[in-house]
């Protein structure tokens, strides 16, 4: 999908300091499982972050050496504090040149992508949701960059007018075969 919208409410508690919301990691333990394919990143002081292609240079380390940059992180040309004990919604819209940030309906500025986000395969380990002093609530996806009237929309009424008036809601997610044997 070249262009697309992630939206979430938003709580972070007194004592978050900064952590991922959303992040699918290229291995699950071990030496590069800090590191982030794509992920949505807060930091109270600074703002939110987009963070990626961490499978692009850790692919690319010969055993024993050490990389010096391990992703890419996009984030805001400002300084935009994140309000503790304050519920507020998180819009990032995201084309092939750039990342989009908002707050509430507040825009809070956008940066240049230097490389297109791309996904990585990770074993069917999925994606990992949240950090220690965050509440999160309704957490979308949409394949597409979501105008400023849909973000209002979203934030005044819980969704977009479009879906609210035809009754539907995000599509569910189809399980592969292994992950639905565990469903019990």
């Amino acid at each position: 999908v070249p262009e697309y919208t992630w939206t979430v409410w938003v709580k972070p508690k007194t004592q978050f300091v900064r952590g991922y919301l959303l992040r699918k990691r290229p291995i699950v333990s071990g030496y590069g499982s800090d590191l982030s394919c794509w992920g949505i990143y807060l930091d109270k002081d600074s703002g939110p972050e987009v963070r990626f292609a961490g499978h692009e240079f850790f692919a690319l380390v010969p055993p024993g050496e050490t990389i010096t940059e391990k992703e890419i992180t996009v984030g805001l040309n400002r300084s935009a504090p994140v309000p503790l004990e304050e519920m507020f919604l998180l819009t990032i819209t995201i084309t092939p040149t750039e990342v989009t940030f908002y707050r509430n309906l507040d825009m809070l500025g956008s940066s240049p992508l230097p490389l297109a986000i791309t996904d990585c395969f990770n074993n069917d380990e999925g994606v990992l949701m949240g950090s220690p002093g965050l509440e999160m609530a309704s957490l979308r996806f949409y394949p597409y960059t979501l105008t400023r009237t849909g973000i209002e929309e979203i934030y005044v009424s819980g969704g977009l007018l479009s879906d609210l008036s035809r009754g539907t809601a995000p599509p569910e997610r189809e399980q592969s075969e292994t992950a639905a044997l565990f469903n019990f």
